[in-house]
């Protein structure tokens, strides 16, 4: 009524196979339904956000693999989400940032950072394609009972700024260089 909602159960009481009365009992739900729409709401918006970033957001357990990766990936390196999320770090990563990871990820300092001070590093990232990108990636530990579980991220392409900044690097030299002759 009104844009109430009502959950409604019936129950008959009998006596000796026969209907004596019957048990109504009425359950307002109207809070709960806007509740309901509520949340709705705001899955549908945080899937917007998520499935329309350039960055790409992850979160990886502890000793296992992959829990979430965001659709940005295959913009970012070509990859489906089901076939990323399957892969290894060893996959993923050059073979000298596989190990500064595992280092990282693995010693009980990784647990000082939080999302207020996570850590950020760059690292190599294999492309589909057979390429390879920098990525920035800001990380933290997600943890229960004292323990990191998961390990929270967002690796964002900074392959051009770094080669715009080695460029800028050797034209400062080369002008050193001249300047010093």
């Amino acid at each position: 009524v009104n844009g109430t909602f009502f959950n409604v159960t019936v129950n008959k009481l009998f006596d000796n196979d026969e209907v004596v009365s019957y048990l109504i009992k009425t359950t307002d739900l109207t809070q709960m339904a806007l509740k309901l729409d509520e949340l709705h709401l705001k899955e549908s918006q945080y899937k917007f956000i998520t499935d329309n970033l350039i960055d790409v957001l992850w979160i990886h357990s502890v000793g296992g693999g992959f829990e979430f990766v965001s659709k940005s990936i295959f913009r970012q390196r070509g990859f489906e989400v089901e076939e990323y999320a399957k892969m290894t770090l060893d996959e993923i990563m050059l073979p000298d940032d596989v190990t500064i990871a595992k280092n990282i990820f693995n010693t009980k300092g990784f647990l000082k950072y939080s999302p207020d001070n996570p850590l950020t590093y760059l690292a190599q990232y294999y492309i589909k394609d057979g390429g390879i990108m920098i990525g920035e990636s800001i990380t933290f530990p997600i943890i229960e009972n004292n323990k990191p579980v998961q390990i929270f991220g967002i690796t964002r392409d900074v392959t051009e700024r770094i080669r715009q900044l080695r460029k800028i690097q050797e034209q400062k030299s080369e002008l050193e260089t001249i300047l010093d002759n």
